[in-house]
C-alpha cells in the first residue's frame, strides 16, 4: 500500500487489514510478462478535446435555475462541483456536464440529464474516468462515474468490466476492484488475472455512491477496505452471496 493511501486511511480513521498490507501487488504474476500480455493489456492513449462553445465552468457560469438544479443533483450524491460545466446554449442547454481528464488533457464529458448520462468523447475510446486526473498508486476501480466521485483514490471504467486499454493505464498501480451489487459486473472474473484484489463490502447499497449517501464517506471507505479479498474462490462465494441477497 502506498504511503499516500496509508495516510489517507489514517486521516479517515480507517484500519487497513493485515491481508492487504502484506499481499504483494501482482502476487504470483511476473509484471514484465503482464505488461506484454495482449490478453490483458493493450497500449492506449487519448487525444485532447476542446470544451464546446457555451459550456461554462460551474464557478464562472451565471446564476440560473438549472445551475441550482445541477448543484442539488451533485449535493445529493455527496459530490462537489470540481470539473463541472454548465451548458448555457446548444441542444443540451440547462444541463450539467462532468469534464473527464487524463492528466492535464480533457478527454470527454458525462452530461447529466437527470435520468441518465450521455457521454461524448469526440473519438476517444475506452475512457477511464479519473476524478483526480491521475490514478493513485493504490486505486479503487468502480463501474460508474458518480461512484468514482464519491471517494478519494477512485476511478471508473464506465461499464461492467475493465477493458484491456483501461487496464494498460493502471498497469503499474495496486488496484482494488469494487463492483456494483447488481450481479452483472464482470470484475469477479477479471481481478485475479491482473493480480489485483476485489472488495465485497458488507453493505446493502446498490453501489458506492449510494453507500456513501447512506453511511458517510468514512464508514463506506472502511467497509470497502475491510471487504477486500484476494483469493478467487472465497471472492466468488462472497460475491454470489452478496448479489443473491439483493434479489
Amino acid at each position: 500500500i502506498s504511503k499516500k493511501f496509508k495516510h489517507l486511511m489514517q486521516c479517515m480513521g480507517v484500519k487497513i487489514p493485515i491481508e492487504l498490507l502484506t499481499v504483494r501487488k501482482n502476487k504470483g504474476l511476473n509484471k514484465s510478462i503482464l505488461e506484454l500480455d495482449d490478453r490483458l493489456y493493450t497500449k492506449h492513449s487519448y487525444r485532447e478535446i476542446d470544451v464546446p462553445d457555451g459550456w461554462v465552468p460551474f464557478e464562472k457560469s451565471r446564476k440560473s435555475t438549472f445551475k441550482q438544479r445541477v448543484e442539488s443533483y451533485l449535493y445529493k450524491r455527496y459530490s462537489d462541483t470540481k470539473d463541472i460545466f454548465i451548458i448555457e446554449k446548444g441542444p443540451c442547454v440547462g444541463m450539467g456536464a462532468i469534464g473527464m481528464y487524463h492528466g492535464t488533457r480533457l478527454i470527454g464529458f458525462h452530461i447529466i440529464t437527470g435520468k441518465k448520462y450521455v457521454a461524448p468523447f469526440d473519438g476517444n475510446k475506452h475512457v477511464l474516468y479519473i476524478p483526480d486526473h491521475y490514478p493513485a498508486d493504490t486505486t479503487i476501480l468502480v463501474e460508474g462515474g458518480m461512484d468514482a466521485r464519491a471517494l478519494p483514490c477512485t476511478v471508473a471504467c464506465l461499464g461492467a468490466k475493465v477493458t484491456k486499454e483501461q487496464a494498460y493505464l493502471l498497469k503499474d498501480k495496486r488496484v482494488i476492484m469494487l463492483p456494483d451489487r447488481s450481479g452483472k459486473c464482470q470484475f469477479i472474473e477479471q481481478f485475479h488475472s491482473y493480480g489485483w484484489s476485489i472488495s465485497i463490502p458488507r453493505w446493502k447499497s446498490k453501489d458506492l455512491s449510494e453507500a456513501v449517501a447512506t453511511y458517510g464517506k468514512v464508514a463506506a471507505m472502511r467497509m470497502v477496505i475491510e471487504g477486500v479479498e484476494t483469493d478467487p474462490i472465497r471472492a466468488r462465494l462472497r460475491y454470489d452471496m452478496w448479489t443473491e441477497d439483493r434479489k
